[in-house]
């Protein structure tokens, strides 16, 4: 969910563009459900079906399921609390925006750490780039990175316009995922230039 900028983002954001806040918590219920269902069933069914496609349908089922149930369940409760406001002019990219906007992206920087952390052994044999190129590429499936690709080259216009316009986000996965690779290295590589300064220090002071 954090991945997706579902946990939090998207919600705070909804509320900072105008937003009720009880509409919109009820409103993000079901996707916390749907997710919840989503990781449940992918844990589940992997250890028991050897088939990762059987596996995927499965789970989205879940999905599906379970977010169009909270959904229905949670329908009355939505009609009941403040609408958002149909006749609000459009959103401008006005600093009050722009700026929560900015601070919430902290939450899929977080999520790409995170997940990095969790595969990097995997992929230990690959140069650095390859790994965030490997990276980018599970967050762009998690966005619908293929659509963005196919509105790239299919979609009327500059070739740098519908590279810049409809890949705008498909650059911001890009970029981050191979920052937060190359931030583990530089981590890497600073810890043990301390520790190695740091031994010789020792070394130093104990041969005086």
């Amino acid at each position: 969910m954090a991945l997706t900028e579902s946990l939090v983002r998207t919600p705070v954001m909804n509320v900072i563009v105008g937003n009720p806040w009880p509409y919109q918590l009820l409103l993000t219920i079901p996707t916390y459900f749907a997710f919840f269902s989503l990781s449940a069933a992918i844990c589940y069914f992997i250890p028991r079906i050897r088939s990762y496609i059987l596996v995927a349908l499965l789970a989205a089922g879940f999905y599906i399921l379970t977010k169009t149930i909270t959904s229905d369940f949670l329908t009355p409760f939505i009609a009941r609390v403040t609408q958002p406001n149909p006749n609000t002019a459009p959103i401008s990219y006005r600093p009050e925006i722009l700026i929560p906007a900015y601070i919430t992206y902290f939450e899929p920087t977080v999520a790409a750490f995170i997940v990095f952390y969790l595969i990097k052994d995997q992929f230990s044999s690959f140069k650095p780039l390859t790994q965030g190129f490997i990276l980018a590429g599970l967050i762009f499936a998690l966005h619908a990175g293929l659509y963005s690709i196919v509105q790239v080259i299919f979609s009327q216009g500059n070739i740098f316009y519908r590279l810049f316009y409809y890949g705008q986000f498909l650059w911001e996965y890009l970029i981050l995922a191979i920052l937060t690779v190359y931030s583990f290295y530089w981590l890497r590589h600073f810890r043990f230039s301390h520790g190695l300064n740091s031994i010789q220090a020792d070394r130093k002071h104990e041969h005086v």
